[in-house]
C-alpha cells in the first residue's frame, strides 16, 4: 500500500507556521530581553555601592536588552541612578536544638532615570525580591556557596524588575 506523505508535511508545517505566529502575536521575546524606551539606549549607572555583582547582573541585563552601557557620563548618555542596594539576611527557621535552619535572604533596590535627550528624571522606584533557603551549620563553605548563588539570581531578577518599571515609565 502506497500511502502519500504530503498532507502530513502540509499539516506540520502549517501547525509550526502558527506557533511562530502564535508567539509573535503574544509578544514573545528572549528571556532577559526587556523592550526598553529608546532614551535607555545608551545608559551610564551612577551608584555608590559596593554591591559589585549587582552591578554587573545589571548591566549584562541592560545589553541583554540592547543598552550599550558606558563607563562615563556623557551627553548622549541617558543616567540610571542606583540610590540604595539593600542585601537582607533573617532567620527564618529553627532546628530542634533552636540553631538557625532557614534563612530568607532579600535584595532591595531604591533607582530613578535621567533620559540623555529630554532631562526628565522619573521619581524613585524600587524593586526587591527575597527567598528562603535552608542552613545545615555542618556544611558551612555549601552554604556560603548557595547564598551567594541565590544573591546572584536575586540580582538578574531585581535587575529585570527594574527595567519593566522604567519600560512602564516612559
Amino acid at each position: 500500500m502506497n500511502v502519500s506523505r504530503t498532507p502530513f508535511r502540509l499539516t506540520s508545517w502549517l501547525a509550526g507556521l502558527l506557533l511562530v505566529a502564535l508567539l509573535t502575536g503574544c509578544g514573545y521575546h528572549l528571556r532577559g530581553a526587556i523592550d526598553l524606551p529608546q532614551y535607555m539606549d545608551r545608559v551610564y549607572i551612577e551608584s555608590d555601592t559596593r554591591d559589585k555583582e549587582f552591578l554587573l547582573e545589571l548591566k549584562k541585563v541592560l545589553q541583554l536588552s540592547g543598552a550599550e552601557v558606558v563607563n562615563t557620563a556623557d551627553s548622549n548618555a541617558s543616567i540610571l541612578r542606583i540610590i540604595s542596594v539593600d542585601q537582607q539576611r533573617a532567620t527564618s527557621g529553627h532546628d530542634g536544638n533552636r540553631n538557625a535552619a532557614q534563612y530568607r535572604i532579600g535584595l532591595a533596590v531604591t533607582f530613578s532615570t535621567t533620559s540623555s535627550t529630554t532631562k526628565v528624571t522619573t521619581p524613585q522606584m524600587s524593586a526587591q525580591t527575597s527567598q528562603i533557603f535552608n542552613y545545615d551549620p555542618a556544611q558551612p563553605v555549601q552554604m556560603e556557596r548557595q547564598e551567594r548563588t541565590l544573591f546572584q539570581q536575586m540580582s538578574t531578577n531585581v535587575s529585570q524588575q527594574m527595567l519593566r518599571q522604567i519600560a512602564k515609565a516612559r
